[in-house]
């Protein structure tokens, strides 16, 4: 079973980095040294009301067709082009082009390609084919592809294939293949193919394929063919094939085939083919070949 924990963490951790990295190039292309146009005007001034150009501060309605080193735009912010890069930008109410970027979006945001910001996005994010942050999303986000922070994302999170966080996940997560979080990951968490955490997984976790965690699993746990977990592994927990904890595992525990625990198992344990403690069963426990137990088993037991 080790090798089923270790197979399932390398692959999902090797896309995540891989699409993490991809985001930090695109990071790093878009270098502070572009000149930026300071051609604008607005009705009645080139601060207020309505603006049309590259103005770098602006209150009302604003046309531009490419936005370059802003400052502070508030109201409704129209832009036509792929951005450059907007360091220290602060974009407040809507937000709609074929690529909305600033260092802080607050508002609605929508991207017909996708949304960035360099540093938080808030309110309600939407990006035709992806939404990427360095420090946090917050609030109600949809990606059409995946959903990519640096930092947290926290809220009512939609990847239509991946939902990638570098820190905790919270609130309720889906990714049409897959979760991934490289801390903990919280709430309701729903990935196509697979959930995986480096950190705890806590709440209503389920992966048609898999669920991974390398810290606690505590809730409802779901894995379609395995549920594996390097810490804890508390409450209703359920791998179609196998259910799996290199420490403890209590509570109601199911495995078509296997219930495997390093440490003491307690509850309700059930397996199809053989439950195995490396110290102690204690409950109701069946295993259908076999029950095995490093050092004690109390309770019911049935076992071939």
């Amino acid at each position: 079973m080790k090798y089923i924990r270790l197979i399932l963490l390398l692959n999902f951790f090797l896309i995540s980095t891989a699409i993490t990295q991809d985001f930090d190039d695109f990071f790093d292309e878009n270098d502070d040294s572009t000149e930026c146009s300071d051609v604008n005007f607005g009705i009645p001034t080139s601060r207020v009301g309505i603006g049309f150009g590259n103005s770098k501060v602006f209150s009302g309605i604003r046309f531009n067709t490419v936005d370059c080193g802003i400052e502070k735009i508030n109201g409704f912010n129209f832009t036509f082009w792929m951005p450059k890069r907007n360091p220290n930008s602060m974009v407040n109410g809507f937000s709609i082009g074929l690529a909305p970027e600033a260092g802080k979006l607050n508002g609605f945001t929508f991207g017909l390609a996708a949304f960035v910001a360099e540093e938080k996005a808030n309110g309600i994010q939407v990006g035709g084919l992806a939404g990427v942050t360095q420090e946090s999303m917050n609030g109600i986000s949809i990606g059409g592809l995946a959903l990519v922070s640096q930092g947290y994302i926290k809220g009512i999170n939609v990847g239509g294939l991946a939902l990638v966080s570098q820190k905790d996940m919270l609130g309720f997560n889906f990714g049409g293949l897959a979760l991934v979080s490289q801390a903990a990951m919280k709430g309701i968490n729903i990935g196509g193919l697979a959930c995986v955490s480096q950190g705890q997984m806590l709440g209503i976790n389920y992966g048609s394929l898999a669920l991974v965690s390398q810290g606690a699993m505590k809730g409802i746990n779901l894995g379609g063919l395995a549920t594996v977990s390097q810490g804890d592994l508390l409450g209703i927990n359920t791998g179609g094939i196998a259910t799996v904890s290199g420490a403890a595992i209590k509570g109601i525990n199911f495995g078509t085939i296997a219930v495997v625990s390093g440490n003491e198992m307690l509850g309700i344990n059930l397996s199809g083919v053989a439950t195995v403690s490396g110290k102690s069963v204690k409950g109701i426990n069946v295993g259908g070949l076999a029950l095995v137990a490093g050092e004690e088993i109390l309770g019911i037991i049935l076992a071939a």
